[in-house]
């Protein structure tokens, strides 16, 4: 028995698709201007820093490097509300 002939449409998806390299940010004092808020998604050790993989309030993803002092400082932990600033390309 054959299939009656259906075409396949993708559903929406409820997550905002981002770019395959997120983008580079720095993240800020809370009394400094900040371009957007960033929740922190994952911390991933680099030896002398840590890489901050960010999501941000737009729904695009974003990375900062920082160094382990910094990190202890700011208490950073995943699920985190950051004030991020983008960097110049």
């Amino acid at each position: 028995m054959a299939l009656p002939n259906r075409s396949f449409t993708p559903l929406p998806s409820a997550l905002p698709r981002t770019p395959s390299r997120p983008r580079p940010v720095t993240i800020v004092g809370h009394g400094d201007p900040a371009d957007a808020e960033g929740l922190v998604a994952k911390l991933i050790d680099r030896g002398p820093g840590l890489r901050v993989e960010l999501l941000l309030d737009d729904g695009t993803s974003a990375v900062a490097f920082l160094p382990k002092l910094d990190v202890s400082w700011l208490d950073l932990r995943a699920g985190d509300i950051v004030p991020v600033q983008r960097v110049a390309a």
